[in-house]
């Protein structure tokens, strides 16, 4: 479109009159650059705050649950939690772990879809195929904004 105004003002002889009025369309492919800053460690990075939520998939917002065996039958029954992170993008890594002999130690990770939603699952079996039976410290993470939320869980057989 510009190239086609121009080539009109110009063969009628009107160019040096008209080229002040010659504007730029705002579709143009030419971006305007910022500044840059003098070093690299002059940079400056802005950080957007996340809100992260989380609930039990059966509508719970307890942070301690007992878990029985004998209600639940199996590990596909029990309630998942479900942790919404916004805004949705980037997309970020939920960490389910259990803190056992001094440490923390995975259960389950999860990475959130589109609309910042990820599910994570406990696992109540030990290590023999057993329903576990006692209380453990729970931790769910929202790996890439540091947040975290601890959980008390008790399993029953």
């Amino acid at each position: 479109m510009r190239t086609k105004v121009f080539r009109s003002i110009a063969a009628t002889g009107m160019a040096v009159m008209m080229s002040a009025l010659i504007a730029v369309p705002a579709t143009s492919a030419v971006a305007i650059q910022p500044p840059r800053p003098a070093s690299p460690a002059a940079e400056t990075i802005v950080e957007v705050a996340q809100d992260c939520r989380w609930m039990w998939t059966d509508g719970s917002l307890k942070t301690a649950r007992t878990f029985r065996q004998s209600r639940y039958g199996t590990a596909n029954r029990l309630p998942k939690l479900r942790v919404t992170v916004s805004p949705a993008y980037p997309r970020q890594k939920v960490r389910l772990a259990f803190y056992e002999n001094g440490r923390w130690n995975r259960q389950d990770l999860s990475t959130t879809n589109a609309r910042g939603v990820a599910t994570v699952t406990l696992n109540p079996y030990t290590t023999t195929g057993r329903w576990a039976n006692g209380t453990w410290r729970y931790r769910v993470t929202v790996v890439g904004a540091g947040r975290y939320q601890d959980l008390q869980i008790t399993y029953r057989r």
